[in-house]
């Protein structure tokens, strides 16, 4: 049929082609240059050519006001399956059973694009809107190409050897046809199967009977689909979340660490201390130790040098009372013989060994004196030192005491900043063996992409399935609307 529905064209087994005016019925004209049957006929989308191909691989292009030859096209090996029109109808595809698919340039009738589309032989060729091509073969394959001829993407295999195709280039739906007498429904994009037609369908209460079966079978193949997505998702999720978790319980162990440090070095630095302390006060007890045995040796000297002046002053005094014992009775004989020279000088010598005798017991007593003031001194000196060796021993037993205390506080301190490094630790291998777990490999991702791949599949079949039910019962119920309306 013409684009403009004033033609029509037919072939077949005759070899002739014979072109009707659809408002009369009556024949415009006949083209017998064929030589075998006529298999594929069509018009250009403009209406000024008319293309057509027989069994024995003959291609023609004729004028189709006229019916005038335009070009006689040679190239194929095999009988001519299907001709097809670009949009813009300066070229049109032709396919063959040599396998192969055809692109012819109407500028000069030149082959444009040579390609094998479909082993054993090529049935169908059809352009789309927008330049794509779909194809059919005995290979049982669905197929779409560029405008050029590139492939684009092959489909699941058929029933049987495909018979027809078409694309639609709004809803990017592939349609191919097979023996079976089945039509397969793909999305051109990524090759999915969107559906079934039957050309020779049940009754519509079956079809919805079954299409409502199917709907069912399809929202729990969905709902499926959905759930292992939903589990892939939350496993990433768990994983991500307990890296986090155990990224932050690593770090406030580490945080942990940090005071505990502190404490360590501060407990360092007192030990240090309380062992300077230690030293200072033994150095002390040291000294007042020395002072305290210097203070015993004084006193004890002192009290020798009292034992001494004390025997001294008694001699002198025992000296002094016997001499003048001699003097008084030299003064007596004196007194006895009057004017005796020798009885006088000897009383002078008396009396003079009594004033010096008397003159050292002075001087014994002022050094017992002296003695008794030293043993005094070195008495007090001696407590005094004894007070400052308890003084210096006490302050030496309370400095050891604290550097014990030192001592345990920095093996707590050790002990404690231990366990904290050896807790943070732990955290760290927990965190990285998390982060590591946490990671989506290119497997899981993989894993995820297909299931969601899976998922919207099978969304996209439920709302087809859907659409399909509901135009189904649209039309289930159109009759009854329309007799209601009547």
């Amino acid at each position: 049929l013409s684009p403009d529905q004033s033609l029509v064209a037919l072939g077949g087994p005759k070899k002739i082609v014979r072109v009707y005016s659809v408002t009369t019925g009556e024949q415009v004209y006949e083209l017998k240059k064929h030589t075998d049957w006529v298999t594929a006929l069509e018009f250009s989308p403009d209406g000024v050519l008319l293309a057509t191909g027989d069994r024995s691989n003959g291609l023609i292009v004729w004028e189709a006001g006229t019916g005038r030859e335009f070009y006689t096209l040679t190239g194929h090996t095999g009988a001519i399956t299907d001709i097809s029109w670009a949009p813009d109808s300066n070229t049109f595809a032709s396919a063959s059973e040599d396998a192969s698919v055809r692109l012819w340039g109407m500028q000069n009738g030149n082959q444009v694009k040579n390609w094998g589309a479909h082993g054993g032989g090529t049935i169908a060729v059809e352009f789309a809107r927008d330049g794509r091509i779909a194809t059919a073969g005995r290979d049982s394959r669905g197929k779409t190409w560029d405008a050029s001829g590139n492939a684009q993407r092959t489909f699941d295999p058929l029933p049987d050897i495909g018979t027809a195709a078409a694309l639609c280039a709004e809803t990017d739906r592939v349609l191919v046809g097979n023996l079976v007498g089945t039509v397969l429904v793909y999305n051109a994009k990524d090759g999915a199967k969107l559906g079934e037609l039957s050309t020779n369908p049940p009754a519509l209460a079956t079809r919805i009977e079954q299409t409502q079966q199917q709907l069912a079978q399809l929202e729990a193949a969905a709902t499926n689909a959905a759930a292992q997505v939903a589990a892939l998702q939350k496993g990433i999720a768990d994983r991500k979340a307990a890296a986090e978790s155990a990224a932050k319980a690593a770090a406030d162990a580490q945080a942990a660490v940090d005071p505990v440090t502190k404490a360590k070095a501060a407990a360092d630095a007192e030990l240090v201390a309380k062992q300077q302390a230690l030293q200072s006060a033994q150095q002390a007890l040291t000294t007042a130790d020395a002072a305290r045995t210097k203070a015993v040796a004084d006193h004890d000297a002192a009290g020798k040098a009292i034992t001494a002046s004390q025997t001294a002053l008694k001699t002198a005094t025992d000296s002094a009372m016997t001499l003048q014992a001699a003097a008084v009775q030299a003064q007596a004989a004196v007194q006895a013989k009057p004017g005796d020279a020798p009885t006088q000088q000897a009383a002078l010598e008396a009396t003079k060994k009594a004033v010096d005798a008397l003159s050292a017991v002075t001087e014994a007593t002022k050094k017992h004196a002296e003695t008794l003031q030293q043993f005094t001194t070195a008495t007090q000196a001696l407590g005094t030192a004894a007070a400052a060796h308890i003084a210096a021993k006490t302050a030496a037993d309370q400095a050891a005491a604290a550097k014990a205390a030192a001592d345990k506080a920095v093996a707590a301190a050790a002990a404690k900043l231990q366990s904290a490094q050896q807790l943070a630790a732990a955290k760290k291998a927990e965190a990285d063996k998390a982060t590591a777990a946490a990671q989506v490999t290119p497997e899981q991702q993989k894993q995820l992409a297909d299931a969601e791949a899976a998922a919207k599949a099978a969304a996209d079949q439920v709302a087809a399935a859907k659409d399909r039910l509901s135009r189904l019962q649209a039309a289930q119920n159109r009759p009854t609307q329309t007799a209601a309306a009547n």
